[in-house]
């Protein structure tokens, strides 16, 4: 049986149940909260590799909070609801905003690639606010999927089809 579901911050959440129990402040609980949640999200069972608790991560992330991701496989990479550039320790690991599908919670990276895609020139990608919609020169907003899964079909009208309204652009 699925218990209901509980906002960690607010009225009625449970960081202030934990902190009824444990005497510590609301705050210091809702982040050991998010940063369990966080790890819990990386794990994965060794022998069928699937993650090893059934949640998406944006059921965890309340509406208006960010998620900031490095480019890296589930395993590795490194979560935060803080807003800062790199990975701790690791300069050369840029964090990335995350936008997470209302349909099914698959998340994407919210980026730039800066660099044109038939150059011969590496692209990178930069982090840009979801609301950032800027293009221009070699700059194009848009979403970066990491997937180690097969998560696109090959064909473009069935990838259209997946697209939620508010990604798609009539005017383009």
């Amino acid at each position: 049986m699925r218990a209901t579901p509980q906002p960690i911050r607010g009225k009625g959440g449970v960081a202030v149940a934990l902190a009824a129990l444990t005497g510590l402040d609301t705050d210091a609980c809702a982040e050991v909260i998010q940063a369990q949640l966080m790890r819990g999200y990386a794990l994965r069972d060794p022998d069928t590799k699937f993650p090893a608790f059934a949640f998406r991560l944006h059921q965890f992330i309340s509406r208006g909070d960010t998620v900031y991701a490095s480019l890296e496989s589930a395993q590795q990479r490194h979560l935060t609801l803080h807003g800062q550039r790199f990975k701790p320790g690791h300069r050369d690991h840029t964090l990335l905003p995350l936008s997470f599908c209302r349909r099914c919670g698959q998340e994407y990276y919210t980026v730039h690639r800066i660099g044109e895609a038939d150059s011969p020139r590496p692209q990178r990608f930069a982090p840009r606010d979801v609301g950032d919609q800027f293009t221009g020169g070699e700059m194009v907003a848009g979403f970066l999927a990491l997937a180690e899964d097969d998560l696109w079909p090959d064909d473009p009208e069935a990838q259209f089809d997946r697209m939620p309204e508010d990604w798609l652009d009539a005017t383009a």
